[in-house]
């Protein structure tokens, strides 16, 4: 009989035994290995995500600005109410626009989007340096902005300029759509768009309202310059064809006179005969102001008085307390 061969009972015991120490070692590593980790993650390893380190490709986000920093986009709305002008000065006006200025005329302003502000004008004047503009008025329009120094501030048809009486008197607010020149005697620093909008005195036969009066607050200590700018933008030479103009050999002449403070600086005034058909005049006086006022009167003669801005300009102190009114 052949002997058969069988596994002692003894070493199979031993396989198993070293088979399950092994695996006991195993899960012993493993658990170590997740213990480790644990401690890591509980600690935290500094500049290293969870999901490791991440390579720099130098698009790191820029930081978020903070209120009022540099890099905070300006707003594109801002200094919406200065006035548009052409490359001449001159305001682009719309399609159609028609102007007159008899008595019995209605307001007008400047067409829609010509416009857009800035700052205000100057409530005091500033004490300084000679020749420094402390008032400026676009009259009959909007905000013209100057780099020189106050802005020309808006006098509107809807929304009079505070200087004006407009709750006393009976003024209209007009604009031409016709390109103009200046005379020589104007300066550089008035801006051509300023005289394509003015205000006129429709008169008060009645004498219901007041003449048109402007007041702007001064310091009695200073001496000041007071510049008027006029356009005749009604009138004309001869029939122009366009209905918002008359000849002046029709409807003229049109003679005002003006009081600043009280003195009367011009008499018999007529921008058509002294400047022309829409071409931009001024007239300056020297005047101080004990009140601390600085009026400026409109007296009707004949037709309408009109104007199309102010400026009002420190020279300096009182030269002994004396002032007086010089025009040219």
């Amino acid at each position: 009989m052949s002997a058969s061969s069988r596994s002692s009972p003894n070493d199979t015991s031993s396989s198993a035994r070293q088979s399950a120490s092994w695996i006991h070692w195993v899960l012993l590593g493993i658990g170590g290995l997740f213990f480790l980790t644990g401690i890591l993650v509980a600690a935290g390893v500094p500049d290293v995500p969870l999901g490791g380190p991440v390579a720099d490709d130098g698009d790191t986000p820029s930081p978020t600005p903070e209120t009022g920093d540099d890099s905070t986009p300006a707003d594109a709305n801002a200094g919406s109410d200065s006035a548009t002008a052409d490359a001449d000065g001159d305001r682009r006006s719309g399609d159609g626009a028609q102007e007159s200025d008899p008595p019995s005329a209605t307001g007008t302003t400047p067409p829609a989007g010509t416009a857009t502000p800035t700052s205000t004008a100057v409530s005091s004047p500033t004490p300084g340096a000679v020749a420094e503009p402390v008032y400026r008025v676009n009259v009959g329009g909007p905000r013209i902005g100057a780099a020189d120094g106050p802005d020309w501030s808006p006098d509107r048809a809807d929304d009079p300029s505070p200087y004006l009486n407009s709750g006393g008197s009976d003024t209209v607010a007009h604009y031409t759509p016709d390109r103009i020149t200046v005379d020589d005697g104007v300066p550089p620093t008035a801006p051509r768009a300023m005289f394509k909008t003015y205000r006129f005195d429709r008169g008060s036969a009645d004498g219901r309202y007041e003449e048109m009066i402007w007041r702007f607050p001064v310091d009695p200590n200073r001496e000041y310059e007071v510049r008027l700018y006029f356009l005749e933008a009604f009138f004309t030479d001869g029939d122009s064809g366009r209905e918002y103009e008359k000849p002046y050999a029709e409807g003229g002449p049109r003679s005002f006179g003006v009081a600043v403070d009280g003195e009367v600086v011009l008499r018999n005034y007529e921008p058509f005969r002294e400047h022309g058909h829409d071409v931009g005049g001024v007239k300056s006086f020297r005047v101080t102001a004990e009140d601390g006022v600085i009026e400026i009167r409109f007296l009707r003669e004949a037709e309408n008085p009109t104007v199309s801005g102010f400026e009002i300009v420190d020279t300096g102190p009182r030269n002994g307390g004396t002032g007086g009114n010089s025009g040219n």
